[in-house]
Formats: structure tokens, sequence, C-alpha cells
């Protein structure tokens, strides 16, 4: 009787590791796109920070705070 639990147990124990192990299907962390390289960016007219080329700017941000 304990041989057949014994084999049971590695048993399920091969079939745990056959259906569960980890890595499997697992497509791994995902990556951010890349920025964009330097030479697409265009200084800010108004305050020469870089962006890019048509993108919004954040030289005069609105103001949130009551005066």
């Amino acid at each position: 009787m304990i041989t057949k639990l014994a084999v049971l147990g590695l048993v399920l124990f091969i079939a745990w590791l056959a259906l569960f192990r980890p890595g499997r299907g697992a497509a791994g962390p995902k990556r951010k796109p890349p920025l964009p390289p330097p030479q697409v960016l265009e200084p800010c007219l108004r305050c020469g920070v870089y962006r890019m080329p048509g993108g919004p700017c954040n030289c005069d941000p609105q103001s949130t705070s009551e005066d």
C-alpha cells in the first residue's frame, strides 16, 4: 500500500512539473517603445527645450493655483 501511494505521489509530482513548470508560455516582460533618436527632435522657439516636431511644449503650463 505504501508503494502505491509513493508511486501515485511521484506520478502527480511529475504531472505537476509537466503542466505547471515555470516559464512555459510566458512572453516575458513587455518593453517600452524606444525613444526617438535625437535627430528627430526640434527645439521649442520660446524656451529651447527639445520636443517632437509639432508636439506640444510646456513652456507656459496652465496655472492651477488659486490667487
